[in-house]
């Protein structure tokens, strides 16, 4: 988090000092550079199902890990060229306030002739602490005039793109219920006769990472409605993305391995307005939500203690997310000018 920090510390300055070198014309061949800062909430979930049950729902456990008030700082840069254009992009978290996690086992999910027993035997609260998140990503494109004007233009930008991003939470202090077992079956955990009581104070709990590989395509559309002001509306999906993830219990030394990838499994929204200040420069407001369905693959375990991980034979491992952000940037552009075009300017 302190190399983020220092990396945008000297990073924006010097970019802002040196850029008055540069003409600022528009012409066949554009760069830019979008420093970047944002705020994030949402979830990312886990789970365990299990391989063989009798019941309608296979879900033994799941895991949430809230995420609240993450700020973010990165940078997206990249060049656009007659029609086509390039991006990459970095990002990291800052600092984030305390979320909740929360723990939830069915129990009696693998116990034989539960049927009316289907309910929720554990539960678990603690704090949330993001530990660390980063991102990278890269897209080429290219632009497609549908309607333009002295006025106003629609553009169309399709585009394939892939992206990299890790996180990694800890859980630490809280509460948990655990429904006793009544004869052959677990009680529910808010059965306060039948249920213990534990408190985590002062402990860490679980501490959960995940690294995510997505592909992707999609398409932004850009509506200028004014010489200073254009509205963006995209949307992305993923054709496939792979997504691996360590869970490791400490009460209980305890690692858990889980390997997810699937086909169309996360899609992205998009809504930005940029606001033109001169030929350089221009500021932008931007929201995007993603959402990542729940995706099931294969699950591992081992001690803390042991070297290598075994294929669970009996559950299977999951993950899914969701992500609300809002971004202030700021985007700086460098002009080699061939025919100057309004084109060029309103990207």
């Amino acid at each position: 988090m302190n190399q983020a920090r220092s990396f945008f510390r000297f990073f924006i300055p010097l970019l802002l000092f040196i850029l008055p070198a540069f003409p600022a014309k528009s012409g066949d061949f554009v760069f830019f550079a979008e420093p970047i800062l944002g705020i994030r909430n949402g979830q990312v979930d886990e789970y365990v199902f299990l391989k063989k049950c009798a019941y309608d729902s296979d879900k033994f456990s799941e895991l949430n890990w809230k995420i609240n008030n993450e700020f973010y700082g990165g940078i997206r840069t990249g060049f656009e060229w007659g029609k086509f254009f390039s991006e990459f992009s970095v990002s990291g978290m800052l600092f984030s306030k305390k979320g909740l996690m929360a723990d939830s086992d069915w129990m009696n999910a693998a116990l034989a002739n539960a049927e009316d027993y289907q309910y929720k035997t554990n539960y678990s609260e603690s704090d949330n602490f993001l530990s660390s998140e980063y991102s990278a990503g890269a897209k080429i494109g290219c632009t497609f005039w549908l309607f333009e004007n002295d006025f106003a233009s629609l553009s169309i930008k399709p585009f394939a793109g892939f992206t990299f991003s890790a996180i990694a939470f800890d859980a630490k202090n809280g509460t948990a219920w655990y429904g006793n077992y009544i004869g052959t079956y677990q009680a529910p955990y808010n059965d306060s006769e039948n249920s213990t009581t534990i408190d985590f104070s002062g402990m860490s709990v679980i501490s959960y990472k995940r690294k995510s590989y997505i592909a992707w395509l999609g398409f932004d559309f850009a509506a200028k409605l004014s010489k200073k002001f254009i509205a963006r509306a995209g949307f992305s999906f993923s054709p496939y993305l792979y997504a691996e993830s360590i869970d490791t219990h400490h009460q209980r030394s305890l690692m858990f391995g889980d390997k997810t990838p699937g086909c169309f499994g996360a899609f992205d929204w998009r809504l930005s307005a940029e606001y033109i200040l001169s030929g350089r420069f221009s500021v932008l407001l931007g929201a995007e939500f993603f959402f990542m369905r729940v995706l099931r693959g294969d699950s591992y375990n081992k001690s803390v203690s042991s070297s290598e991980y075994k294929l669970d034979s009996t559950s299977e491992g999951g993950a899914s997310s969701h992500f609300l952000d809002i971004a202030l940037s700021c985007k700086i552009k460098l002009s080699h000018n061939h025919a100057v075009s309004s084109k060029t300017v309103f990207r």
